[in-house]
């Protein structure tokens, strides 16, 4: 009944009581009163009980301590499986290398194996040789024995013959890829007993180094190497073949004797443009970078510096047409800040863009000569004495001489006389008291301006509410 397993107050699912059930699990579990086998449950034909009781029905561990037969007799690949997916390839029988008490994976006692390994690792029964391998036509034997099978380290010793017998591309590898160029046998460099890289010994050769350094038993000459015709006699020895610091002191002949550009290189890219031969500026026990003594040159400036011999005026030097000595003199090239007090004429008979620049584009608007506001000793910006000047403020500020009203002015109709004096041209504070005539008369929004923003908005005029002395 239904109160054997829920209860009134809770109808969830019951965890039914196997205990008391006397019968074959297959007799409920049949898939009709409860449910059989799940879909993931171990392919086998055996019923619930060879494996499970009726107290606990969770997954089991088979006993197969208690199984008579063969393996395959269960796992035929129906009642249970059989060997899995990653297990070695080979046809034979679980039990040839596990037993009923333990299953596990087996590591293989080749001590107790008879026969060369080719019987078993002939890749039917047991893998062969893995890709790794080294390339060799030997059998397993030759290198490992029974008893251990890991990689080894060949004993060259105990071998007979030249390298070559075995190192011919099919028994074991040859020279390898970076290997240094040459048609020697390996036993001339290395013997059986190490055949390590070697540092070739060049004490002990005979010859020239060309005899070996031909490119075909040796590489020449690297592709940094200096550029020369000279054998490598000429600058190296046997017992030290570095890089040389070449000894110009011992040199004879020119500099271009050798910096021909085939023997060693000529001058840089970087080198001062010059048509001099080396030794004009330089000597064979120094030849840096040398910072010529102008005090003992002659002749003008521009008999070296004409752009072929030596630069010329520099890109960023003062627009001029003067001669170099006109500023600089040969002791000191320097740049020069120009003595103006020694200047005779007008400022635009240097200043015309062409001896010398104009008026800089900062400059204030105006159509004035230097002369008129600068001296000759004192060229800096210039703050305009207005009390000696005569006129009206717009004889000078006309937007031409000089500029008119700033964007910022007061909007008035005005001329810059009827607020401003001649002695004082800052920011003035109209004075309403002394005015007649209504507000509107000049706060027109023309004449100067109307109602502020913020003010009431509203149709009366300002002497509605104001007076001309209290606004």
């Amino acid at each position: 009944m239904c109160e054997n397993c829920h209860t009134a107050s809770a109808w969830d699912v019951g965890v039914f009581d196997h205990t008391g059930i006397v019968s074959g699990c297959f007799d409920c579990h049949n898939g009709a009163r409860a449910t059989g086998k799940p879909g993931d449950h171990i392919p086998t034909s055996n019923v619930c009980e060879d494996c499970h009781v009726p107290s606990s029905w969770t997954s089991v561990h088979f006993d197969h301590a208690g199984v008579s037969g063969a393996c395959v007799t269960c796992h035929d690949g129906r009642r249970a499986t059989g060997k899995s997916a990653a297990h070695m390839p080979t046809t034979d029988a679980c039990e040839s290398c596990h037993i009923v008490t333990n299953w596990q994976t087996v590591r293989f006692d080749h001590g107790e194996t008879r026969g060369a390994c080719f019987d078993c690792h002939n890749n039917v029964t047991t893998s062969g040789k893995g890709p790794a391998h080294l390339t060799t036509s030997n059998v397993c034997e030759d290198c490992h024995v029974n008893t251990s099978w890991t990689a080894l380290h060949f004993s060259h010793a105990a071998v007979q013959g030249t390298c070559f017998s075995c190192h011919d591309g099919v028994l074991a590898q040859g020279k390898s890829p970076d290997h240094l160029r040459t048609s020697n046998n390996c036993a001339d460099c290395h013997f059986t007993s190490r055949w390590t890289d070697i540092h070739f010994d060049h004490g002990a050769t005979a010859g020239r180094c060309a005899s070996c350094h031909n490119g075909t038993e040796a590489t020449g000459k690297p592709a940094d190497h200096l550029k020369t015709s000279a054998a490598c006699e000429d600058c190296h020895t046997t017992t030290e073949w570095t890089d040389i610091h070449f000894d110009h002191s011992a040199a004879t002949g020119t500099c271009f004797s050798c910096h021909d550009g085939r023997q060693a290189t000529g001058k840089p890219a970087n080198h001062l443009q010059t048509s001099d031969v080396c030794e004009d500026c330089h000597v064979n026990t120094s030849w840096t970078d040398t910072h010529f003594d102008h005090a003992g040159a002659i002749g003008a400036c521009v008999d070296c510096h004409d752009g072929r011999q030596a630069t010329g005026k520099s890109a960023s030097h003062l627009q001029t047409s003067g001669t170099c000595e006109a500023c600089h003199v040969n002791t000191s090239w320097t740049d020069v800040r120009f003595d103006h007090a020694e200047a005779s004429g007008t400022c635009f008979s240097c200043h015309d863009n062409r001896g010398a620049t104009g008026k800089p584009a900062d400059h204030i608007n105006t159509t004035n000569v230097c002369e008129d506001c600068h001296v000759n000793t004192s060229w800096t910006a210039i703050t305009f004495n207005h009390a000696a000047a005569l006129g009206a403020c717009e004889a000078c500020h006309d937007g031409a001489k000089a500029t008119g009203k700033p964007a910022d002015h007061m909007p008035t109709g005005d001329a810059c006389g009827d607020c401003h004096v001649n002695t004082s041209w800052t920011v003035v504070s109209f004075n309403h008291a002394s005015t007649t005539a209504p507000c509107a008369t000049c706060h027109d929004g023309n004449t100067a301006t109307g109602k502020p923003r913020r003010h009431p908005k509203t149709s009366n005029n300002c002497q509605d509410c104001h007076v001309s002395t209290d606004w």
